[in-house]
């Protein structure tokens, strides 16, 4: 097996399993003894309940790479579940087996419901809301009855949809309803949406047992929009000359959907003809800023800078729609709810500075954009978005067809480093169409904003968001002008008519706005700009465009064509007829040709042609429309099961071997998907999920190459064989398994991967369900990467009670797919596994199904970062086996209890864990008492904390969770600094960083009796002076942490009766000085009673590295009587920690 360099994998990665997740900080060696838990083993723990009732617990280690372990809410039934685990630039998809149909091409389901980055990154995890918001389609016609948990909200009457909510606690049952549902299409009887398949998103109805929710055509994940990040002359657009001219823009109907407005800004006072709150914000006022920069920039009249400030139409009149709330996001419907009402009311521009992210333009935004343009005639301006300078980053809804996406340029007229890039995904269509200025524009300030500015009038920012409002201005001084004039040629004469900006067509599109000059246009077109897609054609393409005359007298026009670049011959471009001569209002027709034979590939990138067409009339404006020719390549995906059945829903992915570009896509109905991918020779993988006769799983991945001349590929699940593992002499079931195959371009160590996962939480993993094509000699040597991570059980346990004492985790990376990929363990190969005896305590229990997740990762394995957590049945002593050398393992335990109104859980994990071969060691799991510890940095003016209000004995890290309404838990901290008190949010406090200060960090969580062990903490840190890095880099306050055990707990988790108990507590420090690191002495104390009385013990010294032990006296500890302890130690640097447990143990 040769070794391959993971590190150099880059963003140019998608992976169907989780690439590339490695652990920061130091190796953490399983040994015998008590660890200390230090600054690498800091977690972050968050969880994600899907739609479909299955729950996803993230833990991300201090380096920030996660671990995900899949698992049913408690009490849902999903046994025989399996989960392709998607991961595409930065985000990672989790897709259960039994809705994968639903989410695949049909897009019943948003696969965003499934996105668990995104669902994290917009707050929608279980610490932050109880409900999953979405937007549910209805058929033509149809009604949905009320679904149990499911809360309709406001109306999208443009998508035929409205916005939900739906309890995470109904998720279940609703997960359960979707399963059963089968799909049937479902064609959309509107005539004058059918007549352009932009306008409206394709239907296809839930039906067959879809219950309650037959009728439903589709459901999104109503997720956030964003104000798309922050005066640049005024000159630059020539809207003093348009001035000059009487033309401001008068009469008007300009809309800016954003944060709000601060009506009463002097620059904007009397401007606002309508507004309406589309969010849940109590009012108008822009508490951001952005909104009222973005109003001010179009149609501020500069009345507190007289002569220097005013907008680009400062005659126009404003309508106000907020879609962005106080914190500058909004959820999608709202944001549609704002196009609609802004269209309905005769919104001439409507100015949109946001975005939710890349797509096709055929997402239910873009849609609905198309849609109201084609039915209202407003003209859409929409920011492209600030994910520059990174290639088809252009964000919805600026991709819809008929939206006006603007980029952002400097004042040298180039474009700026941020500006989102074209082409459009998926078609490689031209976006951005036109730019303005957007670095460093000054604008009306809202009083709303806390922020101080040298100007309290006037501020400062940047971002497309910026220069969206100058082009949205230029439009309104047309629409004076013209105010006949459609949408349609409004854009149309913006983008013919805009000054060239460097960057290029993909960059800028037609250029920047240009007031003047389209203000003096006489020959107009239909369009501003030609799209071809070329595919692989050598074959010439033409369209026609229609030039109109809307001057009062006849006018010779001469037609031409310019390319871009020395790669593309000027022949590849054409029109005819070379010179039009068009009377006052008539039109003339003229053809632009591309010559797919002169449009060249160049090494291993496709060359696009880009260039523009040149009208130039005898008098008057001459134009230049962008073209742009892509050399997109579509390839035709067939798959079918086992039985030849079309593999619906399944997920694909293709690398290009020649240049390391990949893409993904997901089957649809007939088992067929078209990718666009650039020429090359491709690798395609794809996930095969089925279920036999019988109704037992089959769990296929296949992998294929596709000739670089080829334009379609079939693959086959007939092909693959089963994989599996096992020891020599038998003995043994599938726990869980987990593998993945990826394609790999070694030259730009990019690559893709297609995975399964299962057994574990849903149920158990039949042998020979998980199957896998055969490589060798198959496809191109060098390209296949192979790992697999198998748990093995006692034949004779079960899988559901949990009941197995013996388990083998075991990893394995192959460079090919052999014809036969079983394993088999010989003696010699299980005797260099690591042995591991592993005590799993009880919380004050006789009896619980706890859960146990492993994860792996390693120089030579990429994505086995998942897992779904077996069951154990604790209190229990296991042994477990590892695969040693070279494997690093993430231990993650989860225990919860099914309570009144809902459940609670405490969960803990280790990362890092490495073994050597054949060693033995030991682990205990919840040995209690349970503690906390702290974690503190600072970096600039920021103290940055990370609290774990869970530790246990071993020193694993975690958290206590109450799902439960209402919850009793209350936590809270405090933070000081020279002793004077400082105001945190999420983690974050601000500071001096810059000057030496001592921090005290006071930290409490009390559930009262609510856990049945422990969940009643308090710690004090004292820090002496510290400050932070000069280099920016994190500075650690020199915290002091405690991990306790005792020696009389039973492995329920008690104390006997009348019995002393000796505890140990364990101090670790993180002063500079690792001289300071030993401790001074100490104080400890116990109580009986709640702590209500407290009595002092001796605590002696073990050692001088912080090991300290003290003993309570078994006279006073009584059956049913709580031990509560207190410990207070320092440094020798005279930092100290102070932490009291109320409920360390119960006596029975």
């Amino acid at each position: 097996m040769r070794p391959l360099v993971r590190t150099a994998l880059t963003a140019a990665t998608a992976a169907v399993l989780v690439c590339s997740a490695g652990l920061a900080g130091g190796t953490a060696t399983a040994a015998p003894g008590t660890p200390a838990p230090t600054a690498d083993d800091a977690t972050k723990t968050s969880t994600v309940t899907l739609i479909t009732g299955d729950r996803v617990t993230i833990t991300t280690g201090t380096g920030g790479k996660p671990s995900y372990s899949i698992a049913p809410v408690p009490g849902v039934d999903r046994t025989g579940v399996t989960f392709s685990v998607n991961t595409v630039g930065p985000d990672t998809y989790l897709i259960p087996s039994d809705v994968a149909e639903l989410a695949g091409a049909s897009g019943v389901l948003d696969r965003n419901l499934f996105n668990i980055t995104r669902l994290v990154k917009e707050g929608l995890d279980d610490a932050h809301t109880t409900s999953v918001p979405l937007i549910v389609q209805r058929g033509d016609g149809e009604t949905v009855s009320g679904v149990s948990g499911l809360t309709e909200g406001h109306s999208v009457d443009v998508l035929g949809a409205y916005a939900a909510k739906l309890k995470k606690s109904a998720t279940g049952n609703f997960g359960k309803q979707l399963t059963d549902a089968a799909t049937t299409a479902v064609p959309k009887a509107d005539v004058k949406a059918a007549k352009d398949r932009r306008s409206v998103v394709p239907r296809t109805q839930l039906a067959g047992k879809a219950g309650r929710l037959a009728g439903i055509s589709h459901i999104w994940l109503n997720g956030k929009v964003k104000a798309a990040d922050w005066d640049v002359n005024l000159t630059q657009v020539g809207a003093p000359t348009a001035w000059n001219a009487g033309v401001t823009g008068q009469g008007v109907k300009v809309a800016v959907l954003d944060t709000g407005i601060d009506a009463d800004h002097p620059d904007l006072a009397g401007k606002v003809d309508a507004e309406a709150n589309f969010t849940t914000a109590p009012s108008m006022m822009d508490i951001v800023g952005h909104g009222t920069h973005v109003a001010g920039t179009i149609a501020g009249t500069g009345a507190a800078a007289p002569g220097v400030r005013q907008g680009v139409a400062p005659g126009a009149r404003l309508m106000i729609g907020k879609v962005l709330d106080d914190t500058g996001q909004g959820d999608l419907s709202w944001a549609v709810q704002g196009m609609q009402w802004a269209a309905r009311n005769g919104a001439d521009i409507v100015s949109m500075s946001l975005g939710s992210g890349p797509t096709d333009g055929t997402d239910p935004v873009s849609a609905a954009l198309n849609q109201l343009s084609e039915e209202y005639g407003s003209l859409f301006v929409v920011a492209a978005g600030n994910t520059g300078p990174a290639a088809s980053s252009v964000s919805s809804p600026a991709v819809a067809d008929d939206a006006l996406a603007v980029a952002a340029v400097d004042s040298t007229n180039t474009v700026a480093s941020f500006s989102s890039r074209g082409p459009r995904t998926g078609d490689s269509a031209m976006k951005p169409e036109i730019a303005a200025p957007g670095v460093a524009i000054t604008a009306p300030k809202s009083s709303g904003m806390k922020a101080t500015t040298p100007d309290p009038k006037y501020v400062t920012m940047s971002g497309t968001s910026m220069a969206t409002p100058h082009v949205s201005g230029v439009a309104a001084l047309l629409k004076q002008e013209h105010p006949t004039w459609s949408w349609k040629r409004l854009k149309a004469v913006l983008m013919g008519t805009a000054t060239a900006a460097s960057g290029g067509t993909y960059a800028v599109g037609a250029g920047e706005a240009n007031a003047p000059a389209a203000l003096a246009a006489k020959v107009v077109t239909d369009t501003g700009k030609f799209d071809f897609p070329l595919g692989e054609s050598t074959e010439s393409v033409s369209k026609t465009v229609t030039l109109t005359n809307t001057g009062d007298s006849p006018t010779t026009v001469e037609l031409g064509s310019t390319t871009d670049g020395s790669d593309v011959p000027a022949a590849a471009l054409g029109v005819t007829p070379a010179e039009v001569t068009i009377p006052a209002g008539g039109s003339a027709d003229a053809t632009v040709t591309v010559d797919g034979s002169k449009v060249p590939v160049v090494g291993t990138t496709a060359t696009s042609l880009t260039g523009a067409l040149t009208v130039t009339p005898d008098s008057g404006t001459a134009l230049r429309l962008p073209v742009a020719a892509s050399r997109t390549r579509w390839l035709t995906i067939n798959a079918h099961t086992t039985t030849g059945a079309p593999a619906v829903g399944a997920f694909t992915a293709v690398l290009n071997l020649d240049n390391g570009t990949y893409t993904s896509g997901q089957l649809g109905a007939s088992g067929t998907v078209r990718i666009p991918v650039l020429p090359g020779r491709l690798a395609v993988t794809s996930t095969i999920q089925e279920r036999d006769a019988a109704g037992k799983p089959i769990n296929s991945v296949v992998t294929a190459d596709v000739p670089a001349e080829a334009t379609s590929i079939a693959l086959e699940a007939k092909t693959a064989v089963p994989i599996y593992a096992d020891l020599h002499q038998g003995g043994t079931r599938e726990e869980m398994g987990l593998y993945r195959l990826s394609r790999v371009d070694e030259t730009t160590h990019s690559l893709i991967s297609n995975g399964m996962i299962g057994g574990g939480a849903y149920g158990p993993l039949e042998r020979g369900a998980m199957r896998i094509s055969p490589t060798k000699g198959r496809v191109e040597d060098g390209t296949v990467w192979l790992d697999e991570h198998w748990t093995l059980a006692d034949k004779d346990s079960s899988n559901t009670t949990g009941d197995a004492t013996r388990l083998y985790d075991l990893v394995w990376h192959r460079s090919s797919v052999p014809a036969n990929p079983v394993h088999t363990l010989s003696r010699r190969d299980i005797q260099r596994l690591a042995k591991v005896d592993t005590d799993i305590y009880g919380m004050n229990e006789d009896a619980h199904r706890s859960q146990m997740g492993i994860t792996a990762i390693g120089e030579e394995i990429v994505g086995l970062n998942v897992t779904t957590p077996s069951f154990v049945q604790a209190p229990v002593h296991q042994t477990r086996y590892y695969t040693a050398d070279g494997v690093y393992w993430a231990k993650l335990g989860f225990h919860s209890d099914t309570v009144k109104g809902g459940t609670l859980s405490t969960n803990l994990s280790k990362l890092g864990i490495t073994y050597k071969n054949g060693q033995r060691a030991s682990e205990r799991w919840w040995g209690g008492p349970l503690g906390a510890t702290g974690e503190a940095a600072l970096i600039g003016d920021n103290l940055k904390t990370n609290m774990q209000d869970l530790t246990d004995s071993d020193g694993h890290l975690g958290s206590y969770g109450e799902f439960t309404f209402p919850q009793v838990g209350t936590g809270g901290m405090r933070i000081y600094r020279n002793g004077v008190a400082l105001t945190s949010a999420g983690g974050n406090t601000a500071v001096d960083g810059s000057t030496e200060a001592s921090y005290r960090i006071e930290r409490s969580y009390d559930a009262q009796n609510v856990f049945p062990s422990g969940g009643r903490i308090s710690s004090v840190w004292e820090t002496e002076p510290a400050k932070a890095s000069v280099d920016g880099s994190p500075a650690l306050l020199p915290l002091a942490n405690l991990v306790w055990s005792a020696r009389s707990l039973d492995l329920s988790g008690r104390l006997t009766a009348g019995r002393s108990t000796v505890l140990d507590v364990q101090a670790t420090s993180t002063a500079l000085d690792p001289a300071d690191r030993r401790f001074n002495g100490a104080l400890a104390a116990y109580t009986l009673d709640g702590g209500k009385t407290w009595r002092s013990a001796k605590a002696q010294a073990v050692d001088t590295r912080g090991h300290f032990r003290f003993t309570v006296p078994g006279a006073g500890l009584k059956t049913g009587t709580w031990l509560g302890v207190r410990f207070t130690t320092q440094d020798r640097a005279g930092n100290s920690v102070s932490q009291t447990l109320l409920r360390a143990a119960l006596v029975r």
